[in-house]
């Protein structure tokens, strides 16, 4: 597809246009000033873990990534000098975790 002139561009339908400028001033009122949109790469393996978080319901991507950086964020804050945090258990286990 071409774009049909300055400022417009195919909307992703046969046919159909839109004004890009019109777009990005729509998407600009919709997010909440606090809010970054970032792009990230994710390895297989954690995009299997998020799966795995997702598949438990209650949460979405958004939310299980916030959560997470501010969990890694907290056990680095609680980490020893080595770079170990150790957590207990709800059985009274402990188990270290590495947090670099």
């Amino acid at each position: 597809m071409t774009s049909g002139g300055p400022g417009i561009t195919p909307a992703g339908r046969p046919g159909e246009r839109r004004r890009v400028n019109q777009s990005r001033r729509h998407d600009q009122r919709r997010r909440p000033a606090d809010l970054s949109r970032i792009t990230i790469n994710l390895t297989p393996g954690t995009v299997a873990a998020l799966d795995e978080l997702l598949d438990d319901g209650g949460t979405n991507k958004t939310d299980a990534i916030n959560r997470a950086i501010r969990i890694m964020r907290l056990l680095r804050r609680y980490a020893d000098q080595h770079g170990i945090a150790t957590v207990s258990t709800s059985d009274g286990r402990t188990v270290d975790i590495e947090v670099r």
